[in-house]
């Protein structure tokens, strides 16, 4: 006996809506798996696009033209100067042209400015035992009980905020770009400590919050949900 039309037109938009929900799902789970390593990937060869173009336009141009053909040349190029330039530094004669170099650019008021705290900004990243950045902290910013995520970077504070005990200055990173920010002085006392280290506390702030305390310190797994099969079991029963 045949099924009434509604009935069949009913099982055909529950088949419909069980095809639909399978395909989002799958979308999504998709994205959550392609998406970071595209982004990364993409990042990536930004960086060694924008490395390659200011390297190589100081080059000849004969030698630009051929080194253009190799992706990543720039870069390779970058790392050998700055190698060789570390190794020249080494000796007498290195540092002897460095210190010859920095009393001149000390001689220019705006130069002298510049130089001299991209200096101790980058001694401070090359530094093996330096201690900036790696005391994470929660501080209360920008009002009270607003609490943000920041950094330690120096301790010294009581030089500038005198009579308040220890004072330490704190990098608090905007999110999702940590490399823009406020820097503000406060007793330390004042500050609790982040407890699942810095490492965690910058990757809450790139991805705004979104990532989700975990045993694990190193890479962040992704849950894939798994979609369940939008077509019906097929019928044991014969034709």
């Amino acid at each position: 006996m045949a099924k009434p039309p509604t009935t069949a037109r009913s099982n055909f938009n529950q088949l419909g809506f069980r095809l639909w929900r399978w395909l989002r799902t799958a979308f999504f789970s998709g994205v959550a798996v392609v998406l970071p390593f595209a982004v990364t990937l993409w990042l990536i060869w930004t960086l060694i696009g924008f490395i390659d173009g200011t390297v190589l336009g100081l080059l000849p141009d004969d030698i630009e033209a051929y080194l253009r053909q190799l992706p990543g040349a720039g870069l390779i190029a970058a790392v050998v100067f700055i190698v060789a330039f570390g190794a020249l530094t080494a000796n007498f004669f290195g540092r002897m042209l460095v210190a010859e170099t920095e009393v001149l650019l000390n001689r220019v008021p705006l130069v002298r400015t510049i130089y001299g705290g991209a200096k101790q900004l980058f001694q401070q990243v090359a530094n093996r035992d330096r201690t900036s950045f790696k005391e994470a902290v929660l501080v209360e910013f920008p009002g009270s009980g607003l609490w943000s995520i920041g950094f330690v970077t120096s301790d010294d504070g009581e030089a500038i905020i005198p009579g308040q005990g220890e004072v330490v200055a704190v990098y608090i990173p905007l999110a999702p770009i940590p490399t823009t920010g406020y820097l503000i002085y406060v007793p330390r006392a004042s500050l609790k400590p982040y407890p699942l280290g810095a490492e965690d506390a910058l990757k809450r702030v790139l991805s705004l919050g979104a990532m989700q305390a975990g045993p694990s310190a190193g890479l962040a797994t992704t849950t894939i949900a798994v979609a369940p099969n939008p077509l019906p079991p097929a019928s044991s029963k014969p034709l």
